[in-house]
């Protein structure tokens, strides 16, 4: 089994969460608990050191930043894994 921490997002939903990503197959939310099927999210950001949720929940440029377009795409009624690719393009 292998597993790494990632930055996602439903894309019609434009919250991103962090996670853990099991076998590329299932994402367990750090934040909610929830179990996501990996081909049901967009991966913003996968992990390659694994580091501590708490303090990358509440510090995490990357999640705030992740959080900043979510807020941009739903004021301009933009939804989907293609917008989200577009989007991130510029940050990530």
């Amino acid at each position: 089994m292998t597993a790494k921490q990632v930055l996602f997002v439903v894309p019609d939903e434009n919250d991103p969460h962090m996670g853990i990503l099991i076998d590329h197959d299932y994402i367990i939310c750090a934040e909610c608990g929830g179990v996501f099927e990996a081909d049901e999210v967009f991966i913003i950001k996968t992990y390659h050191v694994w580091v501590n949720f708490e303090d990358e929940i509440a510090d995490e440029l990357d999640l705030l930043v992740a959080k900043d377009i979510g807020k941009e795409l739903n004021s301009k009624g933009k939804f989907g894994r293609y917008e989200w690719k577009e989007a991130i393009k510029r940050e990530f």
